[in-house]
């Protein structure tokens, strides 16, 4: 049976990406303004750059996101793919999400 080793790269400060990678999840989760898509951003730190995706609410959240990221890693070390979900009722939405094989009807629509 093979081991899986995990290769911890030593970048700025001494840290390794496993390190910033923890970090800017703690930054992210303690921030009890962020919504639950916000806080389940997927972040991944390679050689020190930390890469952002996913789907979050607004466009605030997504400056906040990546402001913390580069608070642990550097501006110039962030690359933002976070995208912005559609936002049409709640219901709706939430509804949509859950199940993008549903198309919404237009009482649906209206009635949010």
């Amino acid at each position: 049976m093979r081991r899986l080793r995990l290769r911890r790269t030593t970048i700025r400060n001494g840290k390794s990406d496993l390190q910033l990678t923890a970090s800017n999840r703690r930054s992210i989760v303690a921030d009890d303004s962020l919504s639950t898509y916000a806080h389940n951003v997927k972040i991944v730190v390679q050689n020190g750059v930390a890469t952002l995706k996913e789907r979050v609410r607004t466009a605030e959240e997504k400056a906040a996101i990546e402001a913390k990221a580069a608070a642990v890693v550097g501006q110039d070390h962030v690359v933002n793919q976070i995208e912005i979900a559609p936002t049409v009722g709640g219901y709706v939405r939430a509804k949509f999400l859950l199940m993008p094989h549903v198309r919404p009807t237009v009482t649906d629509l209206l009635c949010d």
